[in-house]
């Protein structure tokens, strides 16, 4: 689970947290991207860092919780799944579809039959958990808010201003679907 908080250290400038799992998000603003810590902007701006089942799930309750922010998140790859989009041959779920779907977008039951455990039909096999975090993705219409093959390079806070600054290239010889 995740949560929203501010940085108790310093609370006339707050930095807004989102923390999950591998998943960085922090308050930031947009024009001060490589540009310095002088910039002078106005309104609240939400930057989350990878895709995949965290950055999807980051960006759904960002998008939900704090309607008034300009959010984006920043994938490297070619697609919104992060590196749950190919996984390696033979891949299998160490967790049951029911347990691993997000309480947001519910769409396996708890059954568990038997026969299922042979076949691994509970489980989700190859691709099956990226067409799960694409149909994610597009239920909640978040690939407006991705960048995909944006690389983020560096953040650091600005000790002058105590914003943050984000670094990031946009990556250019990736193949659309890439993961790599």
């Amino acid at each position: 689970a995740g949560r929203i908080c501010t940085n108790p250290a310093d609370s006339a400038r707050p930095a807004h947290v989102i923390v999950y799992s591998r998943v960085r998000a922090i308050q930031f603003r947009f024009d001060q991207l490589d540009r310095g810590c002088n910039v002078k902007t106005t309104g609240k701006r939400l930057l989350i860092v990878g895709g995949g089942s965290s950055g999807l799930v980051t960006l759904q309750q960002a998008t939900a919780e704090l309607p008034d922010w300009e959010t984006v998140c920043f994938e490297r790859s070619g697609d919104v799944t992060g590196c749950w989009g190919n996984p390696y041959p033979g891949f299998v779920s160490t967790t049951t579809r029911f347990a691993t779907q997000f309480a947001a977008l519910p769409v396996f039951d708890a059954q568990m039959h038997p026969h299922d455990v042979a076949t691994f039909k509970q489980f989700f096999v190859d691709g099956e958990y990226g067409q799960y975090l694409n149909q994610f993705a597009d239920h909640f219409g978040l690939r407006r808010s991705i960048k995909l093959f944006h690389e983020v390079t560096r953040i650091q806070r600005c000790q002058k201003s105590g914003r943050w600054i984000v670094s990031f290239c946009q990556i250019t010889n990736r193949v659309p679907g890439s993961t790599q």
